[in-house]
């Protein structure tokens, strides 16, 4: 079980998804290839100590799928479809591969992402998916 191997999990189920192009495992300065997944933790919000050697983490990854804003109906149009099937693939495996004990919540939102300096240029999802994973 790792960080690492959530991320290499999550974005393997990206590459997937119908029409993505690009999902590497470690964040790129730039996109270059739309519909582009990116995989990242942001947060360890706690950590329990159960015995000597052993403990719980829970941890927040961020998952975004960055689309071109050149047009934003057409844009729209073609994001909104992701949510459902990105969510679908983690209900079908909330262990990410066996890489974390289990995804315990998923908050996700819609619309302007930005990326390498480029604040308007891309729009999309992003969720941030809570896991559980045994730190030894």
């Amino acid at each position: 079980m790792s960080l690492a191997g959530a991320i290499a999990d999550v974005q393997a189920k990206a590459l997937t998804l119908p029409g993505v192009k690009a999902a590497p495992d470690n964040p790129p300065e730039a996109i270059n290839q739309l519909p582009f997944s990116i995989c990242y933790v942001r947060t360890l919000a706690q950590m329990e100590l159960q015995s000597a050697g052993f403990a719980t983490g829970l941890f927040t990854l961020i998952w975004e799928l960055h689309f071109a804003r050149h047009s934003l109906p057409r844009a729209v149009e073609l994001a909104t479809p992701y949510a459902e099937l990105f969510l679908a693939k983690i209900i079908a495996d909330p262990k990410l591969g066996n890489t974390v004990s289990t995804v315990t919540s998923i908050r996700g939102k819609f619309g302007r992402l930005g990326w390498g300096g480029k604040e308007d240029q891309f729009i999309g999802w992003q969720f941030e998916i809570d896991v559980k994973l045994r730190l030894t």
